[in-house]
């Protein structure tokens, strides 16, 4: 998968730019402020109907204007035109090829993207929040169904809430919502053991790729909060219902105190662990997790490749920040040999000078 040609008007910055693109490796230079990082951001919009820095879309609206419009050419083994559409009063409209797309949802999966931005250390370093996003969003662009569980669970996980904080005593109710809560929430927990495993592979060789002591073979540990021995065999469905089940019981009284629900996917958290069972961010410095967390982006698009027939579209953000010069060496010589299409902003082109057939960008 890669992108031909990149239309903006109103969005951020540009009031109206048109840009064409190699099919390997896109430097983007220019000077803070200049529009690196929306360019990035126009082409994920794009892929995923959403920016990666905001929530609210009114804000990348060009300042007194009323809507913008981002128009993307892609070219996999066919054509797709995705044209998004929207403004301060105006709801957003996505279509593909001509063919508006009634769900955001159906935009996800694909154009398959990967993005390194300088806040994804905090995968590393935040809440388990940002993990379960960081698998979500990975499983999400190689399967459909895990998707589709995904929305079923946060759908019926709000509705689960809004009972709990009504005060309501319905019995009948309470456990139509738990059975299908656990329906879909299930299927989750046994994708994400699935993924996780195969994930871990794609990783591992990428880190043998590296072969320096001072990063250890890290290991990635999916912690349930369903399941708190994480040993159990989690791939059995009856088993796995019959438990999230008997705990979502057990934990009513709780619940019904803090008007949320305790458990579930939504609970779950990812450990990157040493060989040692300790965890990498306990014993690593900040730029050792930066280095690791491109590694990671290396790994994803291993991965998708694994499923899906059109390789990602790689976005980087600053990506040689806080690296040595051996390390910013070997990222780059190994940017040089991916065969996605790449993204790469820099206020330095210096730093790139010896990669390859590179289209430079000058903002």
């Amino acid at each position: 998968m890669r992108i031909k040609k990149l239309k903006l008007l109103n969005f951020r910055n540009y009031t109206e730019k048109e840009f064409e693109f190699k099919e390997k490796i896109n430097l983007i230079s220019g000077a803070n402020g200049s529009g690196k990082s929306s360019l990035l951001e126009a082409i994920h919009i794009l892929s995923l109907g959403r920016s990666f820095r905001t929530s609210v879309d009114q804000t990348l609206v060009h300042r007194h204007e009323n809507q913008l419009f981002l128009h993307g050419i892609f070219q996999a083994y066919d054509d797709r035109i995705v044209d998004i559409k929207f403004g301060l009063e105006q709801k957003k409209t996505i279509k593909i090829n001509d063919a508006a797309i009634p769900r955001l949802s159906d935009l996800i999966g694909r154009i398959p993207i990967i993005l390194f931005l300088d806040k994804d250390i905090d995968i590393l370093e935040g809440p388990p929040s940002g993990r379960r996003r960081f698998l979500d969003l990975l499983f999400s662009q190689i399967d459909p169904e895990y998707l589709m569980n995904l929305v079923q669970y946060h759908k019926i996980l709000d509705q689960r809430n809004h009972y709990l904080k009504s005060n309501h005593q319905d019995p009948l109710l309470m456990e139509t919502l738990n059975q299908n809560l656990v329906l879909s929430g299930v299927k989750i927990i046994q994708l994400r053991m699935q993924y996780i495993g195969e994930f871990t592979g794609s990783l591992s060789r990428v880190l043998a790729q590296y072969d320096d002591p001072q990063l250890p073979a890290v290991q990635l540990q999916y912690r349930s909060s369903v399941f708190p021995d994480y040993k159990i065999n989690r791939y059995d469905m009856d088993i796995l219902s019959s438990c999230f089940h008997s705990q979502l019981l057990e934990t009513r009284l709780r619940e019904e105190k803090y008007k949320y629900t305790l458990i579930g996917p939504h609970r779950d958290d990812l450990f990157f662990l040493n060989q040692d069972g300790s965890r990498l961010v306990d014993y690593s410095s900040r730029g050792e997790r930066r280095l690791f967390m491109l590694f990671v982006k290396f790994a994803e698009m291993e991965f998708i490749s694994c499923y899906k027939k059109d390789p990602a579209i790689v976005l980087m953000d600053d990506i040689l920040l806080e690296l040595d010069k051996k390390n910013k060496d070997f990222i780059t010589d190994s940017i040089a040999k991916i065969t996605c299409q790449s993204f790469i902003t820099t206020v330095d082109e210096n730093d790139y000078q010896n990669l390859p057939d590179k289209n430079m960008i000058q903002l």
